[in-house]
């Protein structure tokens, strides 16, 4: 009898993962996810199609807690662009993860209702599994009703080596959202279509690893006319997600904060294309820089007054981290510590220095010591290559204007008697790094523009390198 009761339990204890209930269950620890959309909304008008492709990048933090009927998933996310949205939500949640509320609504607008991927109504995914579920809600708007409605069909696709079970899906989606603040410039969407979407769930854990969709949705829009009237045009909604599970450390370094400080935007068309972040402090400059992209940078200097010590970088995009290095000066030249140690040599100038493209702070110290016709030799660590420039210096009240020409095209520094980096010219379409609007730091830098420029609050039509379009664009 012993043995027979000892036997039971071994095989108890030695059922697969995959035999266990398919649910989502409370867990100790937090669940990070690297979030990824590509898509583009458009329209099409006289001819043009107008909108453009976006590519957003999140890190989304989950912890769920809880036991049924209903569990609680608190999700923080910070959106990594120019704006670097926070936002925290708190979802009920039932164990095969339909959504019943958000933040205790059960229709909040533009609520992310089908936030988690729907488990099977029987607990079970085993192979040759299949059921169909869908996801409704509406809005009644001035413009007309918000719609998301979805109807899918799932099948158990298989199992990976790591124990997680791959799901598959296909459905029809429609979309209708209402956009704009008032009547004059309010507009509406309407798009329908296939979508597919995927999931891998781990039933060790209680949570999915991956999940993903893509669609392509098409329909129409309406458009503010003349005489008050609303024209219909062809519209469409293409998007692409997907969701992995990362580890903590790996969404820390993507969600690493920007050095708190002076802060700018470089700006196009209107448009707020990168975030700039500057602390001083004596000796050393550090910064932050963040792409609409979710492309993130951050690097620090330390200076012996115009002598630049060393240089170090991290860089991260979607796929993670791109790299970080450390440069220092060496006998004859450069020491560049990254993957795999480089020596570099510095081309005849009159100073040189290291700066990213977009971190043009790191340049300050050493142009305080040059006069007009002298040079500067600065490295551009990211793309890993040189730009030797000439060297015009303009006084101002309080600060000086440094224009620096190499290859036919001018950058504009406008730095303070302090080093202080307090705006950059960008031309060719790139626009303007500018301190944000209303600000005090903004009103001084307009000051200082009015008197350069003749009463122009404006340093476009300047020229900058070609390593600083390329990375925007």
């Amino acid at each position: 009898m012993k043995k027979t009761i000892a036997a039971a339990m071994l095989l108890a204890f030695a059922a697969p993962a995959h035999a266990q209930d398919a649910v989502y269950r409370a867990r100790p620890d937090s669940v990070w996810y690297r979030k990824l959309n590509v898509y583009r909304m458009y329209v099409v008008r006289g001819g043009d199609t107008l909108g453009s492709p976006v590519t957003s990048l999140s890190v989304e933090r989950q912890r769920w807690s809880g036991a049924a009927p209903l569990l609680r998933a608190d999700v923080d996310e910070l959106r990594l662009n120019v704006s670097r949205t926070r936002t925290h939500h708190v979802y009920a949640v039932t164990p095969q993860g339909k959504v019943e509320t958000i933040d205790g609504q059960a229709n909040l607008e533009r609520g992310s209702y089908d936030a988690f991927p729907h488990l099977p109504p029987g607990g079970r995914l085993e192979p040759g599994t299949a059921w169909s579920d869908t996801v409704f809600r509406t809005r009644q708007t001035d413009a007309g009703p918000y719609v998301y409605s979805i109807v899918r069909r799932w099948r158990v696709a298989g199992r990976d080596g790591d124990g997680s079970v791959r799901v598959e899906g296909t459905g029809t989606l429609r979309y209708r959202d209402v956009y704009g603040d008032d009547a004059e410039s309010r507009w509406w969407i309407d798009v329908s279509g296939p979508m597919s979407e995927h999931y891998r769930y781990d039933p060790a854990t209680g949570t999915f690893r991956e999940h993903g969709w893509s669609m392509d949705l098409r329909g129409s829009a309406g458009l503010p006319g003349a005489s008050g009237r609303t024209d219909s045009v062809p519209a469409g909604l293409k998007s692409a997600l997907t969701r992995r599970d990362v580890g903590r450390a790996a969404a820390e370094v993507l969600a690493r904060d920007l050095p708190a400080g002076d802060t700018s935007y470089t700006s196009n068309g209107g448009a707020r294309v990168l975030l700039h972040t500057v602390a001083r402090t004596p000796g050393v400059i550090e910064s932050g820089l963040g792409r609409n992209d979710g492309m993130v940078g951050t690097a620090r200097s330390d200076w012996d007054g115009a002598r630049q010590r060393s240089y170090q970088a991290l860089w991260t995009d979607s796929t993670g981290s791109l790299g970080g290095f450390r440069i220092e000066p060496a006998e004859g030249g450069l020491r560049v510590h990254a993957a795999r140690d480089t020596a570099l040599q510095v081309p005849p100038a009159d100073a040189w220095a290291m700066a990213d493209d977009g971190m043009e702070e790191h340049l300050a110290p050493a142009l305080a010591g040059l006069r007009t016709g002298q040079t500067i030799a600065v490295y551009h660590p990211f793309p890993r290559t040189w730009e030797i420039a000439t060297v015009a210096v303009r006084e101002l009240s309080g600060a000086r204007a440094y224009i620096l020409s190499a290859g036919g095209e001018n950058t504009v520094l406008l730095v303070d008697a302090s080093g202080d980096l307090l705006a950059v010219a960008l031309g060719t379409g790139l626009g303007e790094r500018l301190p944000a609007p209303g600000t005090e730091r903004r009103r001084r830098v307009d000051a200082l523009l009015q008197a350069m420029r003749g009463g122009r609050t404006s340093m476009r039509n300047r020229r900058t390198s070609n390593q600083m379009r390329a990375r925007d664009a």
